[in-house]
This record gives structure tokens, sequence and C-alpha cells, in this order.
């Protein structure tokens, strides 16, 4: 009986202790998100201030790729308040607006004010941001959100 056990044992045990060794050769590399590769070479670019609209063409490359990448969205709307293009900000966020859920939308809710009112669309802004306030449910953003509610009651 004794020895029945260990023809039956005495191969598991082996073929285990193979595949465990096989396994340390195994290429341990971690996978890369190649959109996100992309995306980090072309802020790159635009950073470098060099040749900013072939970095902007990277990233409408990839929004052509994924049309709702939300990074790439928030990306281009961005870019698009820094460069005054303030109703292309208003589309991109609100695009990114309706992609989003939670903390990321009330961020999006935000920018899409900030485009309102540097569009001068007073009464959308802060519209926009009394929705952000009240999705706002870790009160994270509130003082952010009251103070840009103060500066447009101001304007």
């Amino acid at each position: 009986m004794k020895s029945s056990f260990y023809k039956i044992f005495i191969p598991i045990l082996l073929g285990a202790l193979i595949i465990l060794v096989s396994l340390q050769f195994v290429s341990r590399v971690p996978s890369v998100d190649q959109d996100d590769v992309d995306l980090k070479k072309a802020l790159l670019v635009i950073e470098k201030g060099e040749e900013p609209m072939k970095g902007i063409m990277m990233l409408r490359a990839l929004l052509e790729k994924d049309p709702n990448n939300i990074d790439v969205i928030w990306q281009l709307g961005d870019l698009s308040i820094q460069s005054g293009q303030y109703p292309k900000a208003i589309a991109r966020f609100e695009k990114f607006v309706s992609l989003t859920e939670g903390d990321e939308k009330v961020s999006g809710l935000i920018k899409l004010s900030d485009s309102y009112f540097f569009d001068e669309k007073r009464q959308k802004a802060l519209e926009t941001l009394l929705k952000a306030k009240a999705l706002d449910k870790d009160s994270k953003l509130e003082a952010e959100i009251q103070e840009r509610i103060n500066i447009i009651n101001l304007n």
C-alpha cells in the first residue's frame, strides 16, 4: 500500500515542481496601454512648446481611434480653454460629463462651468456649478465650487 502511494505521489510532486520552476522563466513584463503611452507623448510634445499642433494632432488621432477616451477629451477640452476656443471646450466637457460619474463628473462640470464663464455665459456657468455642487457627495470639491459660484455672482 505504501509503495502505491509513493508511485502516485512522486510524479504529482515532480510535475508540480516542474511547473513552479518553469513559471520562474515566464516573462513578467507588465502590460502597457499603448493609448496611454501615446497620450503622454502627445502631452510632452505640447508641453515642450516647439510643435504644439503636432501634439494636438496626436491627441485628435487618439480621439478618432476611441471617441469616448475621457482622458483625451479632458486634455483637448483643457487645451481649448487655454487657447480661448471656448465653444470647443464646452462641447468637449459636455461630452466628458456625459461619459463620467462621481468625482470625475463633478470635475468635468467644474471645467464645463469655467468654459461657459469664459464664453460669457454666466447663467449657464452658475447652473452647471449648482449641478456639480449637488453631485459632490463627499464634499471634496465643495470649497472650490463655492469659490467659483461667488466669482460668478460678483460678475
